[in-house]
């Protein structure tokens, strides 16, 4: 894996979180994790489990970090969410930004709501399990679309 620049995986979990600094800066420990890439291995997820961090991917990629690709990013948003997707963006180009700022006008609209990744996880009924992969949340009563 490319992302972890030859660390060990627990090492690099450990140096991502400094967890001490995060519980005092944020008051709460850090529970979820995102690898780098969406990449990980059976020895990310150990560590995940040893860390008690779930692991976090997405089930909408608009691959809005490619600049070239700037003008499919809604329509892949608009082709791809459903109740209880996790949507991936950044904010690396102006494009970016503008298109999730659309994205949640135009979800909102049509009865979305946006919410934490634990949020919605719990909304769906799911706990979650350290160590364990999740990428979307279908929700326990999706015609009210709480996302």
């Amino acid at each position: 894996n490319p992302y972890f620049g030859g660390l060990n995986n627990k090492c690099y979990l450990c140096a991502m979180f400094h967890r001490a600094e995060v519980a005092e800066c944020c008051g709460a420990q850090a529970r979820l994790f995102r690898p780098p890439g969406g990449l990980y291995s059976e020895t990310v997820l150990r560590a995940s489990s040893e860390l008690d961090l779930s692991v976090i991917l997405w089930s909408v990629d608009p691959e809005d970090w490619d600049a070239k690709k700037a003008a499919s990013v809604l329509p892949t948003i608009r082709k791809e969410v459903f109740p209880g997707s996790i949507i991936l963006m950044h904010d690396l180009h102006e494009s970016s930004v503008d298109a999730a700022l659309t994205a949640i006008d135009e979800l909102c609209a049509q009865g979305y709501r946006f919410c934490t990744v634990s949020e919605l996880a719990e909304k769906s009924g799911t706990a979650l399990r350290p160590g364990e992969v999740y990428s979307s949340f279908r929700t326990v009563d999706e015609s009210q679309k709480n996302r």
